[in-house]
């Protein structure tokens, strides 16, 4: 009894710490972390795979999946690239400061997270200005994010910022839509596999989830760990769940009956407007198997930082 009080209160740590509220604008907090025996890959420049677009399944209707999932609705995509892998620590801090830690996973091959929505739009047109890449998103008139002002946080909210707009036809790094992130994950064009998850039926195959944790490994782990999919892209059930640019429909669940309705939608970026939550997809090393579910979808306050969540990275060709 003792022994499963320890590991409930180590679990429940862990899930305390994985929300924080932090300043993106200034300092870095990182502490040293050493995991043995794992093969690294070293990422020093963004590493994608090119997605051909094309018409597929979105949805799914699965006893496991809440009714925002459904119903199952055809969406065509255009041509894109997608990262490989989620965005490394090493990736982030080249362009912000780097917020992470031992309890959640630390070093430059781990995936970035403690990131808000907000910080990561920043992000893209640092690394895009910085890669020679046009920009993708403005505000207040400039893609130059030295012109926003300070990332707005939870305790220092700036509704501003909620209009950023996107320029779709730009060819710099963005956040993919929600379509964009599932027809990847399903496979492209292989989606008529119908895998579960990511690159297989089997869970563990491919993602680090809660209940293939030891209670005392919690935390992410580096990227490229597990099986990946049919187009060579890893992580895409497990170890962070991963911010989407789509606004969460939660709680009326609307927009996919609305898709359905409109027939075959063509590259939809997601309502509107939302609830002060951007859709978040694949699942993480904290949830349930469920969560990892192709199909699942959910939405994340986008002020906070996440110690279970982070992003890939998208552009157009």
């Amino acid at each position: 009894m003792r022994k499963l009080l320890i590991i409930y209160a180590i679990i429940t740590i862990a899930c305390y710490s994985a929300r924080m509220d932090v300043n993106f604008n200034e300092g870095t907090s990182t502490e040293e972390f050493d995991l043995n025996d794992v093969e690294y890959i070293q990422i020093t420049e963004a590493q994608m795979v090119f997605v051909e677009g094309g018409t597929f399944e979105m949805g799914g209707e699965s006893d496991s999946l809440h009714d925002g999932c459904r119903p199952v609705h055809s969406v065509t995509v255009s041509d894109y690239y997608i990262g490989r892998y989620e965005v490394t620590q090493l990736e982030w801090s080249q362009y912000m400061p780097l917020y992470a830690s031992t309890n959640e996973g630390y070093g430059d091959n781990f995936p970035a997270y403690y990131m808000n929505w907000y910080a990561i739009i920043v992000y893209c047109n640092k690394r895009s200005i910085a890669e020679e890449y046009t920009p993708v998103y403005s505000l207040y008139g400039s893609t130059d994010p030295d012109d926003w002002g300070t990332i707005p946080t939870y305790s220092n909210p700036n509704p501003e910022w909620d209009a950023v707009e996107c320029n779709w036809v730009a060819n710099g790094y963005r956040l993919p839509t929600e379509a964009e992130w599932e027809y990847a994950a399903r496979g492209g064009s292989h989606w008529i596999d119908n895998y579960t998850y990511s690159g297989s039926d089997i869970i563990d195959d491919v993602a680090w989830y809660f209940q293939s944790a030891n209670p005392l490994e919690i935390g992410s782990r580096p990227i490229g760990m597990k099986k990946q999919n049919q187009l060579g892209i890893y992580d895409m059930s497990g170890n962070l769940a991963e911010f989407c640019w789509d606004w969460s429909d939660f709680p009326d669940y609307f927009y996919y009956q609305d898709c359905l309705d409109s027939g075959t939608v063509v590259d939809p970026h997601g309502p509107e407007s939302g609830d002060r939550r951007k859709i978040s997809r694949g699942g993480s090393w904290l949830n349930d198997y469920f969560y990892c579910l192709l199909a699942f979808r959910t939405g994340e306050l986008l002020e906070y930082g996440y110690g279970e969540r982070g992003f890939r990275i998208v552009r157009r060709p």
